[in-house]
């Protein structure tokens, strides 16, 4: 049984080689199951699931690692859909990576989807997966194209096939690519390999749906991109968009912070800001006690996209979850307050799980490999304490993170897998 089990794991993964563990007594949590599946067991080797059954009828062979997961619900690893990593121009410096990264991993994020993507983060993704850095999987757009940094469409074809041969995954767009040329470009880029996502170009949304654009980032777009439309049109294009596959990604909680809704105190109150370098909190807060009309602005993106999100997802268009990056917004302990912010805008507890994984997943590419607990999925798996399907409150207290197989204990009394074997 053993040797069947190791070698169906190393054929599927033949690099992987952390330690096999048996997660036992669990109540699996999973979008392609119509319900739970109480007393679990769950096999893991090569870094994927192996098998997944009720424990009575799965048998733990010598060799794994049992852990007992006894009143714990075992789900998929979380997806933040857009993520800024350290370095130039982003929130934190490139020293601050390593926390960062472990941060996502503590708050059950084993994926992230990184636009505005750089070499670096190339470099940094092949050192996760060869183990000498701890990380979530990494989803890595191409440098962005925008007005300020162009890309002709007689050198586009050249270039994506660059780009995709580089390992990029996706091509990010910012802004100021002509209307004419825009469908082209995305056109090219998905020959090459690469999905297009980002902001809405200057055709609006409909150039959007024209393009075939995969996925569209912030609230702001989908407001905009709207302004002028009665409510059939909305409706007429949001199904049309539903039935293109596209994937949005508010960032709600981006905006609000923005905004003029929340104190100064509730800001500062927000969860993994004590583990945020004190320099950089201390620049928000100044920040935060000047005067800004624009918070206004934000306030009305906020107001009038959530009366939207019901339409939106009613016409099939696909959810995503990321509290994006800016001021007061730690990185891993800020998704659930994204989580909790789009459940104000109408998103009960199982779409959002949903949203969270497995839609998470598709918006990667990655459906076929995570965001569900099933057989031959890679093994990016979260315990907790609490039901997220059901109760918001369980994104708050991970147990314990499965990532590619390895283990990483975040509750005390599951700092390491037992010993000996439970059967």
């Amino acid at each position: 049984m053993l040797n069947s089990i190791l070698a169906l794991a190393l054929a599927l993964n033949p690099q992987a080689a952390p330690e096999p563990l048996a997660i036992l007594h669990a109540t699996v949590i999973s979008s392609e199951r119509d319900g739970p599946l109480p007393d679990a067991t769950v096999l893991i080797a090569g870094g994927r699931i192996v098998s997944v059954g009720a424990s009575a009828e799965v048998p733990v062979p010598d060799g794994f690692r049992p852990v007992d997961a006894s009143g714990l619900f075992l789900s998929p690893g979380f997806v933040d859909a857009h993520v800024h990593l350290p370095g130039e121009g982003a929130e934190f410096p490139p020293e601050e990576t390593e926390r960062v990264l472990a941060a996502y991993l503590d708050a059950g994020v084993t994926t992230l989807r990184v636009p505005r993507g750089a070499p670096e983060h190339l470099e940094l993704r092949a050192r996760i997966e060869r183990g000498e850095l701890a990380g979530p999987r990494l989803v890595i757009s191409t440098p962005p194209i925008s007005g300020r940094s162009p890309l002709p469409v007689a050198d586009a074809a050249a270039r994506f096939a660059e780009w995709a041969d580089a390992g990029y995954d996706f091509v990010k767009y910012l802004s100021g690519v002509p209307e004419s040329e825009y469908v082209e470009l995305v056109r090219l880029a998905r020959e090459a390999g690469l999905d297009w996502t980002g902001h809405a170009p200057a055709g609006g949304l409909n150039a959007v749906l024209q393009s075939g654009q995969l996925g569209l980032e912030h609230a702001s777009a989908i407001v905009r991109g709207t302004a002028d439309l009665d409510a059939d049109a909305r409706k007429t294009l949001f199904e049309s968009l539903g039935a293109n596959g596209l994937f949005l990604c508010p960032n709600l909680l981006y905006y609000e912070t923005l905004s003029d809704r929340p104190r100064l105190a509730q800001l500062r109150a927000r969860p993994g800001l004590d583990d945020c370098p004190d320099s950089i909190v201390a620049a928000w807060v100044a920040e935060r006690e000047q005067p800004d009309p624009s918070r206004a602005s934000w306030t009305a993106i906020v107001e009038r996209f959530d009366p939207l999100l019901p339409e939106l997802r009613q016409a099939g268009v696909r959810i995503v979850i990321s509290p994006s990056a800016g001021p007061f917004i730690a990185p891993g302990p800020s998704y659930v307050l994204e989580i909790r912010r789009l459940a104000r805008a109408g998103m009960d507890p199982r779409s959002l799980f949903r949203s969270a994984t497995i839609e998470g997943a598709a918006c990667c590419r990655l459906e076929a490999s995570i965001g569900t607990v099933e057989a031959g999925r890679l093994a990016d798996l979260v315990l907790l304490t609490d039901d997220p399907s059901l109760d918001l409150d369980a994104y708050t207290a991970p147990s314990a993170v499965v990532h590619g197989g390895s283990w990483r204990a975040i509750a005390e009394h599951l700092q390491e897998p037992t010993e000996t074997s439970a059967r």
